[in-house]
């Protein structure tokens, strides 16, 4: 919906309305992926790192601190990432992500140039 900033804050009340949530990993990839949407990389990637120090292997976690590690200009962190992405999830191509989602999302548009420049396959 383009309200980026709005995101950032509801993940934020939704982190401070549950600071035991035993699925907490889930509120720090929301909160994350807010962050990227909104290109504040560096919180991105903080929040995105602290989801995966809970759930090491989980693919939205991932998939945020790949796009924000490569559009802070970390493309060598971002290429590692993504090999922890594909391990996590083999079947991943450009296909089956665009497939996941709206086409006409900005986020994913962005996220899909990103996997096209780290070349990840367009099918598996």
């Amino acid at each position: 919906m383009g309200r980026y900033a709005n995101a950032v804050e509801c993940a934020l009340k939704a982190r401070l309305l549950s600071p035991l949530d035993p699925h907490a990993y889930f509120l720090e990839t929301v909160l994350a992926t807010a962050y990227a949407t909104n290109r504040e990389h560096d919180k991105a990637i903080a929040s995105a790192t602290a989801a995966l120090r809970l759930d090491r292997t989980h693919p939205p976690a991932l998939r945020t601190l790949m796009v924000s590690q490569f559009e802070s200009g970390d493309t060598e962190g971002a290429s590692a990432t993504l090999v922890r992405l594909r391990a996590a999830s083999p079947e991943l191509s450009i296909q089956s992500y665009t497939n996941m989602g709206s086409a006409s999302s900005p986020v994913r548009r962005r996220t899909i140039e990103i996997f096209k420049a780290l070349r990840l396959p367009d099918r598996v």
